[in-house]
């Protein structure tokens, strides 16, 4: 990554340079704000492109957060877990599933959409089944909710991307 300072430094000798009347003082708070407005917006396609080609991904890759483990806890009949509270985008969940005399294993998560879990509960193909080795759940409010009365939920184990600091410089 780029320091700060750095990018200050580049922003001003880009001004300095298109500016014909001797750069007129921008403050240092406003340049960090429109650096980081520009660093959401890159982010922003990048993410969009992640999967379509390397060059998207390698951009990406230092926000990258793999086998993140977050615990669950019982609540109404379902588990739920907090999410990361710097989670931009996830790029996978799976649930660590114990159930008495089998043991434990890992599971993909798969994701519902709210409006069609009404739906998917009176499906028999789309419960969560520790012998199917499937687990069905939906994201709200920064919560993670896996369906599941065939299985205990211990824990969650998320891949995701994070989101990049703000840009700040008050050494300047």
């Amino acid at each position: 990554m780029i320091s700060a300072k750095s990018l200050i430094y580049r922003l001003n000798r880009k001004i300095d340079r298109l500016d014909s009347e001797k750069k007129k003082a921008i403050r240092i708070v406003d340049m960090c704000s429109a650096l980081t407005e520009a660093q959401n917006y890159l982010l922003k396609d990048r993410v969009l492109k992640y999967e379509m080609d390397t060059r998207n991904r390698y951009e990406v890759s230092e926000l990258e957060i793999k086998g993140k483990k977050i615990s669950a806890s019982p609540k109404d009949g379902n588990y739920v877990a907090s999410l990361p509270r710097d989670i931009y985008r996830d790029l996978g969940m799976r649930v660590v599933a114990y159930k008495e005399g089998c043991g434990e294993k890992i599971i993909p998560l798969t994701k519902i959409n709210s409006g069609s879990y009404q739906k998917s509960i009176t499906n028999p193909f789309w419960n969560s089944s520790f012998a199917w080795e499937q687990a069905f759940g939906d994201e709200a409010d920064g919560k993670m909710y896996v369906y599941t009365d065939d299985f205990e939920v211990r824990s969650i184990i998320v891949d995701y991307i994070r989101k990049p600091n703000e840009i700040h410089c008050p050494s300047l």
